[in-house]
């Protein structure tokens, strides 16, 4: 999660204070996410600084795992470039906005496009976060740096995507 402090300013040392004071107890994955890490209340500069915290604090144990926010590809590519250069290993990538509902061949199309363009863009290795249809995930696995998948679905929709997925990508909840 963000620090913050009483006035509501990030706090970023005491992000970094969390990282370390978890790896110290064996902790080896760090993760941020839009929902959780409160991008709704950070500008576009206090992720970038939420992220260089996190990463710098992880010092290079363990796995660390930027996020983008539900923005374009072209500010999810930029954010994952700035998150590769800090030295993360993964960035997830929250559905964008305008594309969650990619039932029609048009907007599945949009939604895989946005993908190829920030795998294309970035070394990063791509986690999936979202609820994606069946037909979406398929060409999605296809892609060689999509290796996860922060699933937000229902206990139902989880299960049936470990069942039909779980042996090309890691899923986690």
């Amino acid at each position: 999660p963000t620090t913050f402090h009483a006035d509501l300013s990030v706090n970023y040392d005491a992000v970094g204070r969390m990282v370390r004071r978890a790896r110290r107890f064996g902790v080896r994955i760090f993760e941020l996410t839009a929902g959780n890490s409160k991008y709704h209340v950070l500008s576009y500069d206090e992720i970038k600084g939420v992220t260089r915290a996190m990463v710098e604090a992880a010092g290079g144990i363990g796995l660390t795992i930027a996020a983008t926010g539900p923005w374009p590809a072209e500010q999810s590519l930029e954010y994952a470039r700035f998150a590769e250069s800090l030295g993360a290993d993964a960035v997830q990538v929250l559905l964008p906005e305008g594309l969650e509902d990619h039932s029609s061949q048009e907007a599945e199309d949009a939604l895989v496009q946005h993908f190829e363009a920030i795998a294309a863009g970035t070394r990063l290795a791509i986690v999936l976060h979202g609820i994606y249809t069946a037909s979406v995930m398929r060409r999605l696995v296809a892609i060689d740096s999509v290796v996860a998948m922060k699933e937000d679905g229902e206990l139902t929709f989880y299960i049936d995507r470990i069942i039909e997925f779980g042996d090309q990508i890691e899923i986690f909840s």
